[in-house]
């Protein structure tokens, strides 16, 4: 068991911010062992031809045979938005002896492979560049829909530290974390209980799409971090559901159709490029689902992103279920003589800078009671 404990400036200083980083070490878990994960079977097809095509030895011996990885593979996010290129000058920049320690704790007592042996120099140097050669084959094409579902989780947590408070927020992140007053504890963390006293240095959140439990970093005299599995990782890569006949009939064939499309999160001004209708119109059906308690609704930032609730997974089914779950398109006027103008292909996600991580959002400390 391990134990961050917080005084009372350092609970209201906690936040949730996601980076690419963490995103592309934990990744190579889910290709290093793919029959762990079958959640992310639609990841290992959109990404295991340029896995395979890269080839390279290093990824695959960054995961040990226990499924660990070096702590110096998870850079804890800086305190703005960070992409992955400033993930990777931070990683660059790291101490190469650390390095080579991290890596030695990762394989305990077994053998180093001889890709990670060498001065400490070079071999961090050699692993920086084939997460770049990675990132760039397999992660930066889908990182737009990766980064919008982990704002969407580190905007939920964020709502839930407002509406139900600290405790709610952080226990809902994985059932072996556990919140009292004054330390949040992850029970199953090794047969040693350890204390990591955080004064002042801030306790990240980290939510990731490919781990399958909370952790944190082996060895504590690192920032204090967890990292936990974000909301709905698995459902990135799931093709878009289509709603049963019965609720088609029951809320109109454009509110089934956004059902449908929001099992990922997106705003109104996506939905109508998506569906070339203009955002007005879009905004009155999604509030009309949103007042019936089928969507949830969370701001980030400026934007207000929509997306599926429980209620509403449970009418529309299985999220894999295959089908045309698109939304009707606007059609002319008869008699016009006209085409409907046709919305460029997008990506169903909010879109952003190719390699933006999600914004660090600042759990909000509750009034008190």
């Amino acid at each position: 068991m391990i134990s961050f404990r917080l005084g009372a400036a350092d609970v209201g200083a906690i936040t949730v911010a996601a980076t690419p980083v963490t995103e592309v070490s934990t990744s190579l878990i889910v290709h290093r062992f793919p029959h762990r994960h079958p959640e992310h079977g639609g990841f290992l097809t959109a990404t295991g031809p340029a896995f395979a095509r890269l080839a390279d030895p290093v990824l695959s011996a960054l995961v040990t045979d226990r499924w660990r990885l070096p702590d110096f593979l998870f850079p804890r996010p800086a305190g703005r938005e960070e992409t992955f290129a400033e993930g990777l000058d931070r990683l660059r920049g790291g101490d190469p002896e650390i390095v080579a320690r991290d890596i030695e704790l990762a394989y305990l007592s077994a053998p180093v492979p001889a890709v990670l042996r060498g001065t400490p120099e070079r071999v961090l140097a050699r692993v920086a560049d084939s997460l770049a050669a990675y990132w760039d084959a397999c992660l930066a094409p889908h990182w737009t829909a990766m980064r919008a579902a982990l704002d969407a989780d580190a905007a939920h947590r964020g709502g839930l530290a407002v509406t139900r408070g600290l405790q709610a927020m952080v226990e809902s992140l994985f059932p072996t974390l556990r919140w009292t007053p004054g330390a949040i504890f992850i029970d199953d963390f090794g047969q040693t209980d350890w204390a990591v006293t955080v004064a002042g240095r801030e306790l990240r959140l980290v939510p990731s799409l490919f781990l399958q439990r909370a952790t944190t970093h082996s060895d504590l005299n690192h920032p204090p971090v967890i990292y936990y599995p974000a909301r709905g990782r698995g459902s990135v890569w799931l093709p878009r559901s289509r709603v049963p006949d019965a609720v088609e009939q029951l809320v109109g064939p454009t509110r089934a159709a956004l059902l449908a499309r929001l099992g990922i999160p997106a705003t109104t001004t996506e939905l109508a490029r998506e569906t070339d209708r203009t955002a007005p119109m879009i905004n009155r059906h999604l509030t009309a689902l949103h007042r019936a308690g089928l969507l949830e609704r969370v701001q980030k930032g400026r934007s207000v992103y929509y997306s599926r609730s429980s209620i509403a997974d449970q009418l529309i089914g299985d999220l894999g279920a295959r089908g045309k779950g698109g939304l009707p398109r606007r059609k002319a006027a008869p008699g016009t003589g006209t085409r409907s103008r046709r919305a460029p292909a997008r990506s169903p996600w909010p879109t952003s800078s190719a390699g933006r991580s999600g914004r660090r959002t600042r759990v909000p400390t509750p009034p008190r009671t």
